[in-house]
């Protein structure tokens, strides 16, 4: 499913994770770990100066735009706002044969043996640089997947291309709530 049009921002820099814990995110301690908040987001660690947020996929989260509206009001900290949802797409890939698809495309193992949930990731998909979170939905498997925009059509084809083999298909948002 495209999940692009669901609020998300990022944070980057010396002290972007100052910052964000300051406004109440949990962000966890190890980098590649994303955390799901009370509210049913997710802060993704990326690196010790980087984290992405991502609405629920209920989509009613008010995290993202609180953390754009303390933003706007100014900070001195040593940091600066990523605009994700102008830069990247959001796609969601879901179903037990979800790891098996991605082996086609991907070099990471994202079999559930190997890829915990809220593990994270950024590698390498169908030869565009991408970030990939398991965020399961309810038992079943599944990765929020973010890339360039300029690369979602190319994407999109790609990621359909692999999925034919396992009788994937796309599926609207509301399939997964």
């Amino acid at each position: 499913a495209d999940l692009s049009l669901l609020p998300r921002t990022g944070y980057k820099g010396a002290e972007a994770l100052d910052w964000l814990g300051n406004q109440g995110i949990d962000i966890g301690v190890e980098s590649n770990k994303a955390i799901e908040q009370t509210d049913g987001s997710i802060c993704a660690k990326l690196a010790a100066s980087e984290a992405l947020i991502l609405s629920p996929l209920a989509g009613f989260s008010n995290v993202v735009s609180d953390l754009k509206a303390a933003w706007a009001k100014g900070t001195d900290q040593r940091a600066y706002e990523v605009q994700r949802e102008d830069v990247n797409f959001e796609f969601i890939i879901t179903g037990e044969s979800s790891a098996h698809m991605f082996a086609k495309i991907c070099g990471v193992n994202l079999s559930p043996s190997h890829f915990a949930p809220f593990d994270v990731t950024q590698t390498s998909v169908a030869r565009s640089n991408c970030i990939l979170i398991r965020c399961d939905v309810g038992s079943t498997l599944a990765f929020r997947m973010l890339g360039d925009n300029a690369s979602a059509e190319y994407m999109l084809e790609c990621l359909l291309d692999a999925m034919a083999e396992f009788g994937g298909s796309i599926v609207g948002h509301n399939a997964l709530t």
